[in-house]
């Protein structure tokens, strides 16, 4: 059984037009690359009016490392990169999912 990659959000990649939901594949910022379920990439351009939140605490781009679990709200540009508005920092999903 195929299970979505973070539970309650959806795993059809109907947020990539907008965001994407993924790990951290490679940190350099102001640019991250994420890696959905997929195996899609997109590139992720985080700049200084990005929110970056892990729980309820406002973090920097250190948090963002490879392997974290991201959720990112933005818009596309005219590199076809998303500009981050807002980067949500997601527990590692439980064992088995």
């Amino acid at each position: 059984m195929d299970r979505p990659m973070m539970p309650g959000f959806p795993d059809d990649g109907s947020m990539r037009a907008n965001g994407t939901i993924g790990k951290v594949l490679v940190a350099t910022p102001p640019t991250f690359i994420i890696e959905d379920k997929s195996k899609v990439e997109q590139i992720v351009r985080v700049n200084d009016e990005t929110i970056i939140r892990s729980g309820k605490q406002t973090v920097t781009t250190d948090a963002l490392t490879e392997n974290t679990v991201v959720v990112v709200f933005g818009k596309p540009n005219d590199a076809a990169e998303i500009d981050a508005k807002l980067i949500r920092i997601l527990p590692p999903p439980p064992e088995g999912i």
